[in-house]
Parts: structure tokens; C-alpha cells; sequence
């Protein structure tokens, strides 16, 4: 139920057309960068209701397209399986092994010899089903692990601080090939703490969701392109709507309401 795809997350949110390019364009240019890079992390950040989970999804659809994605977990605050620690390893390695056929020797020999292995502790987990196998992977072509909502593991800060500790050393030990790991999440205490300690401060970069990336104009463009499906759905049902609904004035209003939480504009758009 974590994988981008799964049918238990429904439709999942993704980025509007023609909305967030400078942002899908940044992040997924250093996906496909060639070489292995020292910063091999990408942390995107920013407040509940920011859009953190449609451009991880993006990214992970942008992925997929081009052969890129080895592995995604999106969490879940709310769904058994999505909300602590106890699937995240078995779901990554399951989509490791599609992506990667040739580890498919060692993954499984490492569940062979150790059937309990599942219920080891999340670093030696990380370390039979993850490093081993792909540690001495050879591939030129640039992937990327993909891991939102890390503030939705655990009832608190210690399962996300642990995460963070064995999503920094895997990548630590994985530097020799082009993977980048894409995380999302809120910048809670915890999480910020872990993010400006070793090893993850020199493996990140770090990109907030903030007005750099104009959120009120994707805003703005969402807002009119939906309202815009509203208005020909109802003039189909022969409702007598004016031409030019909602006004400008009424959308700056929303945009401004907003205050770059693409989750408000949702939300309007939905009464």
C-alpha cells in the first residue's frame, strides 16, 4: 500500500499541469545527473498542506516515465503498514529487486539464510536487503529512491530520527552509483536535527517550499483551470452560469486566502 501506484491510496495527489516546474524541473535534473554526486540526498520540506506529497508523487510518475524510479514508500499517518517502521525495508527491497534483476542472487539468499531476517531490527535489515545487494551493483544509469511524509513514521520523533540514521548510512555505502534518495516531510525538530548532523549534512540538499517557487501563481493557474471544468460541466447541464465566473477579484481573493497552501485551493475547489 506504500508503493506510488498502490490502489490503496486511490487517486493520490500530484502536481496540476503547467503548475510547480521550477521545482519538478530542479529536482528532477538532479536525478538525472550522470555522475554520482557528493550530495546525494534531496530533502524537500515545508508545512502541512504545502503540496510536499503531489510533488513526490510527481516525481515518482516523472520517474517511472523514464526509467528512473528503483523505489518508493510513501507514508501514512493513519494506515497500519504506512505509519511506523515495521514494512519500510521489505517494501524498498521488493522494488530494489524489480529494478535491479541482477541483486536478485543476493536479496534472496539473504532471506533464505536468515528467514527471521523480516523481523530484525531496521538496521540489519538495511544492511542484508538493501546494501549488500546492491553494493557491488555497476549501472550508469541514474535512479532515485523515493520516501514521503517521513513526520507520518512513528508516534514520535524517534522512529523518524532511526529512519533518517539508516537512509543516511545506505547512502553513504551506495555513493559509487547514481541513486538519488528524494525525501519529503515537515521540518519537524526531530527531523531537522538529524538532516544538520553527520551523516546526512553532507549528503543533503535541501530545498524549501517557499516563495521562491511562486506558489500563488500555480495557485492562481489551478484555481482558474479548475474552476474553468466546474463552468463547462454545468453549462452542459444547461445550469445558467455567467461567462466570466468566478471574477478576477474573487480568485486573488483565494489565492490570497491560500497563502501558498495548495491544500485550501484544493479544498475550495471540491465545494
Amino acid at each position: 500500500g506504500a508503493f506510488h501506484d498502490s490502489a490503496e491510496r486511490g487517486d493520490p495527489p500530484r502536481c496540476h499541469k503547467q503548475t510547480r516546474t521550477a521545482i519538478l524541473r530542479q529536482i528532477m535534473e538532479w536525478i538525472r545527473a550522470p555522475e554520482p554526486q557528493r550530495r546525494l540526498i534531496i530533502w524537500l520540506y515545508g508545512p502541512a498542506g504545502a503540496g510536499k506529497t503531489a510533488i513526490e508523487q510527481s516525481i515518482a510518475e516523472m520517474c517511472e516515465q523514464e526509467g528512473r524510479l528503483a523505489a518508493a514508500f510513501f507514508f501514512g499517518r493513519t494506515i497500519a503498514g504506512r505509519n511506523d517502521l515495521s514494512r519500510v525495508v521489505a517494501t524498498l527491497a521488493f522494488q530494489l529487486l524489480q529494478s535491479f534483476p541482477e541483486i536478485k542472487e543476493t536479496l534472496l539468499g539473504a532471506i533464505e539464510t536468515d528467514q527471521a531476517i523480516f523481523s530484525r531490527s531496521l538496521e540489519v535489515q538495511a544492511q542484508r536487503l538493501i546494501i549488500a545487494p546492491l553494493v557491488s551493483l555497476k549501472t550508469r544509469n541514474p535512479k532515485a529512491i523515493l520516501i514521503d511524509g517521513v513526520d507520518e513514521c512513528g508516534p514520535d520523533g524517534e522512529a523518524q530520527t532511526r529512519l533518517l540514521k539508516v537512509l543516511g548510512g545506505v547512502a553513504a555505502r551506495l555513493q559509487h552509483i547514481p541513486m538519488t534518495f528524494f525525501i519529503a516531510s515537515r521540518p519537524e525538530a526531530p527531523i531537522r536535527l538529524e538532516f544538520n548532523s553527520e551523516p546526512l549534512q553532507n549528503l543533503t540538499q535541501s530545498i524549501v517550499l517557499d516563495n521562491n517557487y511562486k506558489p500563488d501563481d500555480d495557485i492562481c493557474l489551478y484555481l482558474r483551470d479548475r474552476f474553468a471544468t466546474i463552468h463547462r460541466k454545468q453549462i452542459a447541464l444547461g445550469v445558467k452560469f455567467p461567462s466570466e465566473w468566478p471574477s478576477d477579484d474573487a480568485i486573488k481573493r483565494l489565492v490570497a486566502k491560500s497563502s501558498g497552501q495548495f491544500i485550501y485551493a484544493s479544498t475550495v475547489v471540491k465545494f
